[in-house]
């Protein structure tokens, strides 16, 4: 029988494990059926503050932010946070140069058939230490080893797969509990999903 870090292929510190998991692993290692993964809070990146994108920011409701962007036609964007601190920009690009507002939640709106719409989201994740980090994985991948049975206490996954830096981020976090309020603006941008039994309200 093969050694188990062959099967494994491990590179780990503390914290991070690289590996394809074996299916010839113990009963730990079987899903745990009737289980599903809901979306519970995304982090998306909102528009740049710099390169000349930036109209004017002040305080204010959201009411009021999309009363005054409304006045201006060079206004194309809005970034109002849950602290009621409002930002109008001229264009927004999330993808190609989009910033995260780290600790800062809040929503995007963008200006589209003569109404504002919603755009992006920018929400807090899971705050305090994962049980266990995996890299290079698809998101049905993360999905499937939080499901193992050695894991039944991870009730939370946060998910990143995006380019920062002009290098690939990509990592798979599993979580016990998640308090919002309590949270954190992570680096990157991802999106935390919670476990839940099938046929359960979201």
């Amino acid at each position: 029988m093969a050694d188990k870090k062959d099967m494994q292929k491990v590179t780990e510190d503390s914290s991070v494990v690289t590996f394809e998991d074996s299916e010839e692993e113990n009963g730990n290692n079987q899903d745990v059926a009737g289980l599903k993964w809901t979306e519970y809070s995304k982090t998306e990146r909102t528009c740049n503050f710099k390169g000349g994108n930036l109209v004017k920011q002040f305080k204010g409701a959201l009411k009021k932010c999309i009363k005054v962007a409304s006045k201006n036609p060079n206004v194309k964007y809005i970034w109002h946070s849950k602290s009621d601190w409002c930002a109008l920009f001229k264009k927004c690009e999330k993808k190609r140069n989009g910033k995260l507002r780290k600790g800062n939640p809040g929503i995007t709106y963008q200006l589209k058939d003569g109404e504002w719409k919603f755009y992006s989201e920018t929400e807090k994740t899971c705050g305090g230490p994962g049980v266990k980090t995996f890299e290079n994985k698809s998101l049905k991948e993360c999905k499937k080893v939080a499901s193992k049975k050695k894991y039944k206490k991870v009730q939370y996954v946060w998910y990143v797969n995006t380019i920062a830096g002009g290098k690939k981020k990509n990592f798979c976090k599993l979580i016990e509990r998640c308090d919002l309020a309590k949270g954190r603006m992570p680096g990157y941008p991802g999106v935390t999903y919670k476990k839940e039994k099938k046929g359960s309200g979201i």
